[in-house]
């Protein structure tokens, strides 16, 4: 099982947002998830509550040639909505499968399953 860590100092600014590709998050030869982990603790510190959370983060499946990607947009400002300064691309998986557009739902929903750590505990 890997933890994928981002601290703070890694992103980038909103004009050149940082971009990270994850090639090998945690799929199983039977193609179920395993326990991998995206930390982004230190990035979103004090930030815990799911619906706080989508002021921060934006999640969201690949389309086109990003098609069974996950990408993820981050503003360590929390203004998600307009702009975002790390990019995280995860690469042969869609964590949004089956969760519509509730971004909130999605924030809870990939915490509780240990794919997102969003806080120091």
């Amino acid at each position: 099982d890997d933890v994928f860590v981002w601290k703070l100092g890694d992103q980038g600014s909103t004009a050149t947002p940082a971009v990270d590709h994850v090639t090998d998050f945690g799929v199983t030869s039977g193609g179920t998830l395993g326990k991998d982990t995206l930390d982004l603790s230190e990035l979103l510190s004090g930030h815990t509550d799911a619906n706080d959370l989508t002021q921060y983060l934006h999640i969201s499946g690949g389309t086109g040639a990003d098609a069974g990607k996950t990408i993820i947009n981050v503003s360590t400002d929390g203004d998600v909505a307009n702009s975002h300064n790390q990019q995280i691309v995860i690469d042969n998986v869609d964590l949004t499968a089956g969760h519509g557009s509730d971004q909130a739902a999605l924030i809870q929903s990939l915490i509780n399953d240990g794919k997102l750590k969003v806080d120091h505990s």
